[in-house]
């Protein structure tokens, strides 16, 4: 395990000769500060800490998995020897992607190629309620296209996501209210979205990106700013909580900042209702140190609440030249040496995140280079759905190396212990010519005692 550690950081430090570097996107900072320029000198350190590396397994070891034990008896309650098989079908935590382009391919086989490759590897999907995209015209929402989708996910066993309520740089172009008449408005498309998707949409994105949202010169931003970005999120927490209180409910932004932070401190010191942090991860200009992603977790997990890694992009192709650049006319290429790297990268910074004992979900953002978010090779898939290495990569982290598959027996006192990862289970109980089929939820905090009686 360790050789093969080695053989990664060397990977990466081929990355950052190749690609151009910086430790942040969208002008994010450490600590308020912009982070050091790399030297080809610093490698090593800058991108790879090889103590949180080496100790990763041992963190997911202690942080993912639980012990637990199938009690087995007979009709009688007398305990039984029998042949237990132990089959993972979901894991609590959220490995996910946003499900944008689900049925808005230009084929049909290229619309299945997607969904397969989606329901192969995650169990988290991000459905769109963009408002400028969900309601063009007053009224005229896209509610019937969003029921089937989050309705596929569900038949899917797939989480659900609503991604964003409400979002300063999502305006339709017909919204002219003052900042006065904002109010009401922002207030009904979030009780309206939320109540209707209520049981199908697990959590939402409440607030997006609420460190810019005042720096808006539209209707909404002007709204923001006049009420402040504090007092709209705490707001919009309670619209949302109050019409479907079961939903989990996320901030999320782009900024890393201590900003964030303190905003996320005042929400929450007056009563907003968050369910979990999201942390945006874009790395179009080139991938993030460690250590620097490390410091994110742990500064965020100082409000103890979970956090997200809401919208993660590490690109198989040239990064970009200007950090900030939004023109999404622009195509980059994918190329097999980028792939390779992009390989070697993504299944690291999965193993740190997974790591880590407050990060809940890692969602890739675009799943094929086919719409991609400014026309970037940021996909797993390219534009045809073939897949890169890194998704082939992922599959094998996931739905392998994470994926726990047991064959035990009871013993004489009818018990079989095993461990395995927090999540949904297929237990199958052979004795004699009984065969007896279960579903468990071995659940972090819990007793995980399963009694099984057979027939």
């Amino acid at each position: 395990m360790r050789k093969a550690w080695y053989l990664t950081a060397i990977s990466l430090i081929i990355v950052l000769i190749i690609l151009p570097l910086s430790s942040c996107n969208h002008g994010t900072t450490l600590y308020g500060v912009p982070a050091p320029e790399f030297k080809l000198n610093d490698v090593v350190g800058t991108i790879w800490d090889e103590e949180l590396m080496m100790g990763a397994n041992k963190r997911i070891e202690q942080y993912r998995k639980g012990d637990a034990t199938i009690l087995i008896t007979d009709a009688s309650d007398r305990p039984v020897e029998a042949r237990v098989t132990i089959e993972m079908l979901k894991h609590d935590f959220l490995f996910g992607c946003n499900l944008l382009n689900l049925n808005q391919c230009n084929s049909s086989q290229l619309n299945k190629d997607y969904a397969d490759a989606f329901i192969k590897l995650f169990n988290y999907g991000i459905l769109p309620f963009f408002w400028d995209g969900y309601e063009p015209q007053p009224g005229d929402t896209l509610e019937e296209t969003l029921l089937a989708s989050a309705t596929w996910a569900k038949n899917h066993g797939i989480t659900t996501q609503g991604h964003p309520l409400i979002w300063a740089m999502s305006v339709p172009s017909w919204v002219s209210q003052s900042p006065d008449e904002m109010g009401e408005v922002q207030k009904s498309r979030v009780s309206d979205t939320v109540k209707e998707f209520c049981g199908l949409i697990d959590y939402w994105d409440v607030m997006n990106e609420p460190t810019l949202a005042s720096n808006q010169d539209n209707p909404l931003g002007r709204w923001i700013k006049m009420r402040t970005p504090e007092a709209v999120t705490r707001d919009a927490l309670d619209w949302a909580w109050a019409n479907c209180p079961e939903a989990k409910l996320i901030v999320n932004d782009y900024n890393t900042s201590n900003d964030y932070l303190s905003i996320l401190q005042e929400v929450i010191k007056q009563g907003g209702h968050i369910s979990a942090v999201g942390i945006q991860s874009h790395m179009h200009t080139g991938v993030w140190r460690f250590n620097y992603i490390w410091d994110i977790c742990n500064r965020f997990s100082q409000l103890g609440i979970p956090l997200q890694f809401t919208e993660v992009t590490v690109l198989s192709g040239a990064a970009a030249n200007a950090p900030n650049s939004m023109d999404h006319n622009r195509v980059w290429k994918t190329t097999p040496e980028r792939e390779a790297l992009q390989a070697n990268y993504v299944p690291a910074l999965y193993t740190l995140l997974f790591s880590h004992p407050s990060v809940e979900a890692i969602t890739w953002w675009d799943l094929s280079d086919l719409n991609a978010w400014q026309g970037a090779p940021a996909g797993l898939l390219r534009d045809d759905m073939s897949p890169k290495p890194a998704y082939d990569r992922l599959v094998k982290l996931i739905r392998g190396d994470w994926w726990t598959r047991e064959s035990i027996s009871s013993s004489s006192d009818g018990k079989a212990k095993w461990r395995g990862f927090y999540g949904l289970y297929r237990i199958t109980i052979e004795f004699e010519s009984r065969k007896v089929t279960t579903e468990v939820h071995l659940a972090k905090g819990a007793d995980n005692v399963f009694r099984v009686r057979l027939p």
